[in-house]
């Protein structure tokens, strides 16, 4: 929680810890966007190909070289 106001507001971590109410850091935690990656759904559908076996080098360049 501190960590983000410092990173964030680039409040110093002084002011948060001494002169910051905790129901003001709660409040500017709150304020702070988070984004949600909606390609989570799509990576499922993905195949995961091991370039360290030599029997996938045919799915590689068909892949590679569509």
């Amino acid at each position: 929680m501190i960590g983000g106001l410092v990173k964030y507001f680039r409040f110093p971590i002084d002011y948060i810890l001494y002169d910051l109410s905790y129901e003001n850091m709660l409040m500017l935690n709150l304020s702070i966007p988070s984004y949600d990656n909606d390609d989570k759904d799509k990576d499922k559908d993905k195949k995961i190909i091991n370039a360290d076996n030599e029997e996938n080098n045919e799915l590689i360049e068909r892949e590679l070289f569509r």
